[in-house]
């Protein structure tokens, strides 16, 4: 059996990402991808090498953090 790679990638999939690492196995990616975002905010996402799809993002960037906060505020 073999298990598929799965790259880390920094920014919005359809443009201007940059390649950060390459991991085996998809959740061993998401936890690196969620352990690299929480150093170095911003917008991640994994990519499966095999299937050629986006199969997880996170947004760790300030802004992101601060328009949640206030939704959350308006919605009280």
């Amino acid at each position: 059996m073999t298990i598929s790679t799965f790259g880390i990638f920094k920014g919005l999939h359809d443009r201007n990402a940059k390649w950060v690492d390459d991991v085996d196995g998809q959740a061993r990616a998401e936890h690196r991808m969620n352990e690299i975002a929480a150093r170095d905010p911003g917008p991640y996402f994994v990519f499966s090498a095999y299937t050629h799809t986006v199969v997880a993002v996170t947004d760790t960037s300030k802004n992101k953090a601060t328009t949640q906060m206030k939704a959350k505020a308006q919605a009280n």
